[in-house]
């Protein structure tokens, strides 16, 4: 259990803090529930509010005990949605000001932590697109939801990429489509060997998605993947991915595995010692049947 609970706790706090500030003496909202007025500082206070509530869940979820108690705690687990829902009221007064660009993007970040969060994400996706296409952080937006392979996503990063003023947001919205077409053939593969997953790839992705994957050959979803990876080093080698790397770097590393790493390919030569402290290569077994186990301890 230790495994899964520590995964748990990766993906929900791996999502971006939105940095706000809550009106002094206002107590946070269990139920998300509370009146929407015309002030665009409510907005912020709103956002607050729910991490607020969501720091509560986690602290008490770090103090349990036992598993009984945690997996007890999961099923209150606090959702945006009604929040974002808030939000989503007030935005549509004004959704032009910067104050709504910020609660869009918290949107973005936040509401698909549940099922009933696909609405107002989608609704926040369609606003930024229609309101804030030209602003630098459209770029970070596409980045965070790379490994969605969700139409509405691809569309909207690719938005940011033909229409952005800002060569930054370009280059981020490239990567993330390079990302995302990778994504699509990995699946088209899933799928290839094993049609019964039909049912379970469209409650995942979608109907668009689906007819993709079952029309177009791994091969070619592949071969796109790597077109917009090559665009991607040529147009934006220099471009920040999160201030940990370029997106250069970055498109070279997804380059080398569809190209080296994909089942059924020559694995590329490793080399290295054995517990002996004898230097072999993986070479040195050709024609045998070799398991790597890769590992780390952090």
């Amino acid at each position: 259990m230790r495994s899964s609970r520590f995964g748990l706790v990766c993906v929900l706090m791996a999502f971006p803090v939105f940095v706000s500030g809550m009106a002094l003496g206002q107590a946070p909202s269990q139920t998300g529930k509370g009146e929407t007025g015309k002030d665009p500082g409510e907005l912020k206070a709103i956002c607050k509010e729910y991490e607020s509530v969501r720091k509560k869940w986690f602290q008490q979820y770090f103090k349990a005990k036992s598993e009984k108690k945690r997996a007890k705690l999961l099923e209150t687990l606090p959702k945006a949605t009604p929040y974002c829902e808030r939000l989503l009221r007030i935005i549509e007064k004004d959704p032009k000001s910067k104050a709504s660009a910020d609660a869009l993007v918290w949107i973005t970040r936040y509401a698909l932590g549940s099922t009933e969060g696909e609405k107002p994400f989608y609704k926040a996706l369609d606003l930024l697109g229609e309101h804030h296409i030209s602003l630098p952080q459209m770029g970070t937006v596409c980045l965070d939801l790379r490994r969605n392979v969700k139409p509405e996503v691809r569309r909207f990063a690719r938005r940011v990429m033909e229409h952005s003023s800002s060569k930054e947001a370009r280059g981020q919205a490239l990567f993330a489509l390079g990302v995302i077409q990778k994504r699509l053939a990995e699946l088209g593969r899933q799928l290839a060997l094993d049609p019964s997953q039909a049912p379970s790839f469209k409650k995942r992705c979608g109907a668009e998605t689906l007819r993709i994957l079952k029309e177009t050959p791994p091969e070619v979803l592949r071969k796109k993947a790597l077109e917009l990876f090559a665009r991607c080093r040529k147009e934006a080698s220099d471009i920040s991915l999160y201030g940990r790397t370029t997106l250069g770097k970055a498109a070279q590393r997804e380059v080398f595995e569809l190209e080296h790493l994909l089942p059924g390919m020559v694995a590329p030569e490793i080399q290295g010692e054995d517990i002996g402290g004898q230097t072999f290569k993986l070479s040195d077994y050709r024609g045998k049947v070799v398991m790597l186990d890769f590992w780390g301890d952090w």
